[in-house]
Order: structure tokens, then sequence, then C-alpha cells
């Protein structure tokens, strides 16, 4: 298999940003384990791996990863204590916590910060001890920065958490009324994201925090335009990449500097109450707006046990036919598809390429070294989303350019793009569009009968969503709901739970609601969106309930609320098609 790895990716990173590998891996791992790493010599933990791709400044929200049941449980039991935290369940907490220091953070200076931020957390929101809180997170910035200090911060490489970990160390001290020890950490923090962190997502979610949590020094002592203006940058940030976790406390700071100045802040108004009637009306009580620890859910994760096994069942192949020149007895396949082993790099490849995919543990949407490729296709996923096709054009001649099309990867993920741009700009019609992304998608068997037997990755469920739109507009709504409720049914029946699934199934459940309305699978989706703490498809959800028979107020209230969050998330054609509606239907103006 001719696949990039991650330790490629890591390793090509860290060349082109020249630094050295103990700068790098300082506190992680060994100098001697990161050479394994870029040399994928070995498999090492998630964890490790996103760290340090964060600290090259970059995010694995980019990849789709293919998880060992044992990793995914990992990752499982770190987000089911983060909940118990919310819930406030402190004897569960601290026996899940317990066990989890047990097993895994012996060895590992990654695993250690994890508990020490997450003592950190229960200090916070539990046990409301600020003192104990700022012990435990000096404790964990010490176990993977050690050493480091304001003056010295731009000499390390941080990733998120330990960004983060930073951030909360700045929150103690304003709150214990160290307001020059405060600015000074949250000052330098800034810097460093600014100078360091290229991701536009991983930028978006930090900056949101450090922002935040600067505006509260200015406003602390009456510099209200400096707080207005960072918290108005913050929120266009995350309203650019679709992010609705951590809105509420950047337009808690803007209502408030707004009022202080004097100015026009009725369209941060109408955004703030809308925001809290969503995690009302939809979301769990339990949700938190404005933890440092948090994040939203965005890296696809799908299980290696589970992809395995189901592909091989559908393309109707033996264990014997499938482990040759992998294992020597179907047994060890057996146990592989059971869950209760990960094989090694090679095997894994190995078992992938029989089954006729280049894909291994860590992929891209498309096999390519150069990270900024990754950024470039997503980035033209959100224009083809705002129906900015001229310039997604323009991102699809670059990535035409750069990738081995030769490979099948590459080759689907071009074609795709090119089609839905074309059927965008209208120089291709519905049957067209059917007929070229049904010949992309001939080699997979992945839709049989409108059944799907596993969950799709991104680019073909991108094709996928396109076949159901060509049928919905050659009159065969049925087929395309039938296919869509089959990758809810794929989804759901995983044992990856929904949320790892966010760019997958927020696509399905918004589209599904515009093609067949079912105000349960609208409520669904807007739940779905919030607990991910993503926003950019809740509009979808109010836009396809306009039509539902009920009161004239109901349906009046859901196209002034599609109207607002089209309008937050800058979905520009959709929010002016909604506005003329409204208007001309009610005779009344929108903001």
């Amino acid at each position: 298999m001719n696949n990039t790895t991650i330790g490629a990716i890591i390793a090509v990173l860290r060349y082109e940003k020249k630094y050295s590998r103990r700068k790098l891996c300082q506190g992680l791992c060994s100098t001697q384990m990161l050479i394994k790493i870029e040399n994928d010599e070995v498999d090492v933990d998630k964890f490790m791996l996103d760290m340090l791709l964060q600290r090259l400044g970059k995010s694995s929200d980019k990849l789709e990863v293919i998880l060992s049941d044992e990793e995914y449980q990992k990752i499982y039991i770190r987000d089911t204590i983060e909940e118990l935290i919310w819930k406030k369940e402190r004897n569960k907490i601290f026996i899940v916590l317990e066990d989890y220091e047990r097993r895994y953070a012996k060895n590992s200076n990654v695993q250690k910060m994890f508990v020490f931020r997450t003592k950190a957390y229960i200090s916070r929101i539990i046990e409301k001890d600020i003192k104990k809180t700022e012990y435990y997170i000096r404790q964990a910035i010490e176990m993977t920065s050690p050493g480091i200090n304001s003056v010295n911060m731009g000499k390390y490489l941080l990733a998120t958490n330990e960004i983060e970990n930073i951030l909360e160390l700045g929150r103690c001290l304003l709150e214990q009324g160290r307001d020059c020890e405060a600015e000074e950490v949250l000052n330098t923090c800034q810097e460093y994201i600014d100078d360091n962190v290229t991701d536009g997502e991983e930028f978006a979610k930090l900056n949101s925090k450090s922002s935040w949590l600067r505006a509260c020094v200015y406003t602390k002592r009456g510099a209200y335009m400096q707080a207005y203006l960072i918290c108005e940058k913050a929120m266009d940030w995350l309203r650019k990449h679709g992010i609705i976790y951590f809105m509420i406390p950047l337009l808690e700071q803007l209502l408030n500097c707004g009022k202080q100045l004097g100015i026009n802040i009725n369209k941060w108004k109408i955004f703030y109450d809308i925001i809290l009637r969503l995690y009302h009306d939809y979301g769990e009580s339990w949700y938190c707006h404005d933890s440092l620890y948090h994040n939203c859910f965005q890296t696809c994760y799908h299980l290696a046990s589970e992809f395995i096994r189901l592909e091989r069942q559908a393309q109707k192949i033996t264990q014997e036919q499938l482990i040759e020149g992998v294992y020597e007895a179907p047994e060890n396949l057996s146990r592989m598809e059971n869950g209760k082993v990960m094989p090694t790099r090679k095997k894994f490849e190995g078992l992938m390429e029989n089954l006729g995919f280049e894909r291994g543990k860590y992929c891209g949407t498309v096999i390519v070294e150069n990270y900024d490729m990754l950024e470039l296709k997503y980035e033209t996923d959100i224009l083809i989303g705002t129906g900015k096709y001229q310039d997604a054009q323009g991102n699809l001649n670059r990535l035409r350019e750069t990738l081995d099309c030769n490979k099948k990867v590459n080759y689907m993920a071009v074609e795709i793009y090119q089609a839905m741009i074309d059927s965008g700009r209208g120089k291709i019609d519905a049957k067209e569009t059917y007929e070229r992304l049904s010949d992309l998608l001939q080699n997979s068997s992945l839709i049989r009968n409108g059944k799907i037997y596993r969950v799709p990755f991104y680019n073909e469920l991108l094709a996928i969503n396109m076949i159901c739109s060509s049928l919905r507009k050659m009159n065969k709504m049925q087929e395309s709901i039938i296919i869509y409720n089959a990758i809810i049914n794929a989804v759901e029946q995983s044992k990856i739970e929904s949320k790892y699934q966010n760019n997958i199934m927020s696509l399905v459940l918004a589209n599904a609601n515009l093609f067949d309305t079912d105000k349960k699978r609208c409520n669904k989706g807007i739940s779905y969106e919030l607990s991910c703490g993503k926003g950019n498809m809740i509009y979808m959800h109010f836009l396809a309930q306009i039509g539902l028979p009920e009161k004239e107020n109901a349906s009046r209230e859901v196209t002034r609320l599609a109207y607002y969050m089209s309008d937050l998330f800058f979905r520009e054609i959709n929010k002016q098609r909604i506005k003329e509606f409204y208007e001309k239907t009610y005779n009344e103006k929108l903001l």
C-alpha cells in the first residue's frame, strides 16, 4: 500500500517548520520514540499523536481515524469523565478517574497530564476551590512543559490541551485578584496562539477562550472597547468554522461592553437569546458553555474491527482469502474482527489492501504529505457549502495540480468536488450529476438496494449526498430518503457513538430533514449539533420545518430562527432567500 502515514505527515511538518525532534517531543516522549513514530515503526496512543500534530500548529480534525477497540475505549472514558464532572456526579468521577490513572497513566506523561488536568477541572466545577484548581493545573502544565513560564513560553511547542492548561492558570490568577500576573500569562499565551496555531479550526477554538479571558481583564479595569473588539473577532472565527461552543461567554462580554460603550448591540442580543434558547429547548441541562477544558467533537472515528469485518462480509471474502500475505491463520483475523487485538500498522494496511482500500489507521480524506492540502480541502468544503463556487473551483484547481490522482482516494475526492461545483453553478443537470457520482462509487459496494452496511468515509458521504440530492431533483424522493435513513442506521448501529461521527451525521440529518421533514428528526438534529459543539447545520433543521402544517406563528418563528442561524454562520445565499420569503410572507422586516 502506497499511503501517506501519520508519521510521515509529522516528519514533513517538523522539517518544514525547522523544529528539532527534541523540541517537538519535549515532555511527551523520548527523541528515540519520535524517530520511531516518524518512521512508522511503532503504534502509539492517539492522544500522543494529536498532541504532536497540535504542537506543529495543526489539528487531527482533518483526519479520519481508524481505531482499535482499546483506543476507542480510552477516548470514551475521557469524555465520560468530563460528562460526569458537568453532571456533578462526584463519587462516580473518582472511581472512573482512579481506574483510568491505574490503567493508562503509569508510564505516560501525556496521560499523567490528563489526570492532573482533570483533577483541576473537578476542583473548579465541583469543589469550587480555586487554590486547589491552581495547584493541579500547575502540575498538569509541568508534566508536559517542564519549566515553562510567561518569559520563555515562546521557546516551547504547545498542544491544544497544554494551551488550555495555561489559559486555566490565567483564569485562576484573575479570580484570585492577581490581575497583573493573569494579564501577563494570558497575553503571552495569545501571542503564542497567533504565532504558532496555523490551523483555522484549532485557532478558532483556542482564540475564543483566550479572547474571553483577556476581555475579562480589560473589563475589570474599564477598557471596554478593547474587550469588545477582541471578542468580536473571536466570534467571527467561530462563525466562520461553524463552531457554536463558547459563543455564549463571548456574547455576554459583547453585550456588557456594548452597553457600557452605548453602541448598537441588537444583533449580538438576538444571537445570544437564540443560542440560549437552543440550549434550553434542545440541549441537556448539564451542557457546559464556558469550560476551558472542553472542545467540540470533530474528528471522525471508525472502528478497525468493525470496518474490516463488515467490509469483508459485504465483499463475500472468506477469512482465509483476506489473510493472504498478512496472517498465517484465520484465528488471528477472528481475534482482530472481535476487537480483542489491533494488528500492527503493516498488517492492518495489508488487510486494507486486500480489501481494495488505500487507507491507514490515520488517514486524510486525500493521500498527501503536505498538510496544507488537507486544510485546502476543508476550506473547499466551506466554500461549496456557502455557495462560493468560483472560489471553490480555484481551490480545486490547486488540489488537482498537487495531488497524485493515480491514487483512487485522490481521484475520487477531486471528481466529487468537480461534480458538486458544476452542479452548483448549473453546468450539469441532476441526471448527469447522478451518473457521474454513481460511476465514482461503482468500485464501492457501499450502497446495495438502498442498504448501507457500514459507516461511510467522508468522500463516500459527499458522493452519496449529491446522489440523494440528484434523486430528489429527478422526482425520486423516496429512494434518497431510504439511503439517508440507511446511513443514520449504520451510524447508530456502530459501536462508535454518533457524536464521534459529526461530519457524517450533521450532513445526513440536515439533508434528510430537508427532503422528508420529520419534526422529531429535526429536533434530534439540533440536539446533535449542540452536543458536538457545532452549529452551522442548525438553520437547515429550522428551514425544513417551515412548510409543516402547523399554526402560522410556529411557521413564522422557525423561519425567523432559520434566518438568524444562517446569518450567524455566514450562510449568505440561504440568509437572503429566507429573508425575502419571510418579509414577503409576514410583511415584517428582519435585521
